[in-house]
Order: C-alpha cells, then sequence, then structure tokens
C-alpha cells in the first residue's frame, strides 16, 4: 500500500500514537472513534521465527498498517509490562514472553507492546 497515497484514517490513527506515546493495542480497541477500522479480524502481527505473538484480531487494513514502511519510519513498538494491558482492559490469553531467547519460544507467547514517535535517530 505504500505507493498509494496514505489514507486519513491511518493519519489520524497515526497523529494519536505520536502525539500520545504509550499507546497500547488495548488502549487502540478502546478508542474505537480513532482505531475501530483495525480490529475486527483475524490478522496477528507475530513474531514467527521467535514464536511470538504481538497481538492478534485486527482487521486486513489493521495488519496492512503496521507493516508499511511509511507508517513504521514513524512509529516504534517497544516491550511493555502485560499489567498495562489488564489496567487498560483487554490482554491475549497465551502466556507473556518476559525474555525471548535468541532461538525463540517452543510453545507460542505474547509479548506485550506499547507504540509511540520514532525518534529521528532510530
Amino acid at each position: 500500500m505504500s505507493s498509494a497515497p496514505m489514507p486519513p484514517h491511518w493519519i489520524e490513527s497515526l497523529d494519536y500514537i505520536k502525539r500520545t506515546g504509550g499507546v497500547t493495542f488495548a488502549e487502540m480497541m478502546n478508542r474505537g472513534d480513532t482505531f475501530g477500522w483495525m480490529f475486527g479480524g483475524d490478522v496477528s502481527i507475530e513474531m514467527p521465527k521467535l514464536n511470538v505473538v504481538l497481538w492478534s484480531g485486527l482487521s486486513k487494513e489493521g495488519g496492512e498498517f503496521f507493516s508499511d514502511k511509511r507508517v513504521n519510519s514513524q512509529i516504534v513498538e517497544t516491550p511493555t509490562p502485560a499489567m498495562i494491558y489488564f489496567f487498560d482492559g483487554c490482554a491475549l490469553t497465551l502466556p507473556v514472553a518476559n525474555r525471548v531467547p535468541a532461538n525463540g519460544y517452543k510453545k507460542t507467547r505474547w509479548l506485550p507492546v506499547e507504540y509511540g514517535r520514532r525518534e529521528k535517530s532510530e
């Protein structure tokens, strides 16, 4: 989708993440006015070589948003405590990935992340 102009709702969502920082998938789900288009599907954001899931239940377009190079050049994901997701009212039912081994996990784990503005030096 990188050759076409970024849709207005993508820009709105991206601006919210950059402005607010520390935005979790749970918070995005709770803010349906800004992020409602991202959810309601069967797309997952995964690190398959490590057997780690960042989130599941995204729409196809939501998955495209998080894999788009223009989006990834502006925001960054960082691990966050699972407790943040519990406070936000939503979490995956997988075991939490605390320290991801170099060769990955044998069984699938959930790595809770939050999104914020990517610093220019990254």
